[in-house]
C-alpha cells in the first residue's frame, strides 16, 4: 500500500491526498487551538461553513470560524 500525504492542489484551494514530496503544502500540525495548519500558513477549513455531508475540505487563511476547528476522535475497527 502506498504511502499517502494530504495535499494541496497547486494553485487552488483544493485539499487532495498524493505521495510524499516534503513540500511545505504537504507539512501539517494540529494547533492547540483545533485547527489543522501547514507549513505555508494555511488551515484545513470546511467549505463554505456548510455542515452538510460531503462538503469538500479545504485550505483556507486563519479566521477562527467554527469550520476550521477539527478534534480527533477515535473509532472502534
Amino acid at each position: 500500500m502506498p504511502r499517502l500525504v494530504l495535499d494541496v492542489k497547486y494553485g487552488s484551494s483544493s485539499v487532495i491526498i498524493s505521495e510524499p514530496q516534503s513540500n511545505l503544502n504537504q507539512l501539517w500540525d494540529f494547533d492547540g487551538d483545533g485547527t489543522v495548519g501547514n507549513k505555508m500558513g494555511l488551515v484545513l477549513d470546511v467549505g463554505e461553513g456548510s455542515n452538510e455531508p460531503l462538503t469538500p475540505v479545504i485550505v483556507n487563511s486563519k479566521h477562527g470560524g467554527w469550520n476550521q476547528i477539527f478534534r480527533v476522535v477515535p473509532i472502534a475497527l
